[in-house]
């Protein structure tokens, strides 16, 4: 996308943060405003988050990153049929609780420590990404920060293949309305074309690395390296003490298209983190089975006509579902 009226080199805004006692960013105020703009009802039950939403007539629930006891399922709105858990820690699953195949969040993370220096930072990056950024700063590549959202999602959504999932406008809005300056959409350009984006998510002393794109000339200049650099050194300036990538791929939940992607965030170091992963319990069991086997049923349909009749293999019943309530 062709950019116009650019001024120079322009430093990333940084903004005062909202410093909270959690540990993940799904248990935020900020985060939780988010889904309210995004559909989602929002309860807090013993300090945690919840995050309920209707799908074809079934509640369901989302607990992340959170423990809950037996007493708070109690507590939960009338009408709940799915309770969906993604503890920090085994001790955190409550009784009745059955293991996914999948999960809604990375079950596994890479963290980057920011109290260490710079150089410390550096000297643990493997030698091709240090390599990278080197290059990628030698390409003519200016990083800029809140080019326009509208401009932003342009051009992101012509260097994605359009198989591939892109937020809606709608949803990076409502990401800048409730973050606010806190919400960095990192753009590199070259001669007025955004080559390649971040976003990154600040809450609690902690920077998230939540979405990404690159195009063609992007992987060509490296300039994902860049941008992740830069976001590490205006994050340590604020005083966050981690950055958080927002996954990798994990052995135990396999998704292919994690890979690639993996190999690039492992390139920078830092430590591995896992997750237990996620955990269902049905809570109106008769009603709620019957409801959700017809709305399986439905989604095998539509997948497999999608499949007969584009050839797309990329739309899955698995796929769909998860899709509405991932990060919509």
């Amino acid at each position: 996308m062709a950019l116009s009226g650019l001024p120079n080199r322009q430093q990333i805004a940084l903004g005062d943060f909202e410093i909270e006692k959690v540990t993940d960013l799904r248990q935020t105020s900020q985060y939780a405003h988010y889904l309210r703009l995004q559909g989602w009802q929002v309860n807090k039950i013993n300090g945690a988050y919840i995050f309920i939403r209707k799908l074809f007539g079934i509640s369901i629930v989302k607990i992340q990153r959170a423990p809950i006891t037996p007493e708070a399922c109690a507590a939960f709105p009338r009408g709940v049929g799915i309770i969906y858990l993604e503890p920090l820690n085994k001790k955190q699953i409550p009784p009745g609780f059955k293991l996914k195949k999948t999960t809604f969040l990375p079950s596994k993370t890479l963290e980057i420590n920011l109290k260490q220096s710079e150089e410390k930072i550096l000297q643990q990056m493997k030698k091709d990404a240090r390599y990278a950024i080197r290059q990628a700063q030698t390409s003519g590549i200016s990083v800029y920060h809140n080019i326009g959202i509208s401009g932003y999602r342009r051009a992101w959504r012509q260097s994605t293949p359009w198989r591939r999932w892109v937020p809606s406008l709608k949803s990076l809005q409502n990401l800048h309305a409730t973050f606010g300056k806190n919400a960095w959409f990192l753009a590199a350009v070259v001669h007025h074309q955004i080559i390649a984006g971040t976003v990154i998510l600040i809450a609690a002393r902690r920077a998230y690395y939540y979405y990404a794109f690159t195009g063609r000339l992007g992987r060509q200049l490296l300039a994902q390296y860049l941008l992740v650099w830069e976001a590490i050194k205006q994050a340590k300036k604020i005083g966050c003490q981690e950055l958080d990538f927002e996954g990798l791929y994990d052995q135990r939940f396999p998704d292919q298209s994690w890979r690639g992607f993996s190999h690039f965030k492992q390139s920078f170091g830092g430590r591995e983190i896992e997750y237990p992963g996620c955990f269902g319990k049905l809570v109106r069991s008769e009603q709620t089975f019957d409801k959700f086997f017809r709305l399986t049923a439905f989604f095998k349909n539509t997948a497999f006509f999608f499949r007969r009749y584009t050839g797309n293999q990329i739309l899955t019943c698995k796929k769909l579902i998860m899709g509405f309530l991932i990060k919509i």
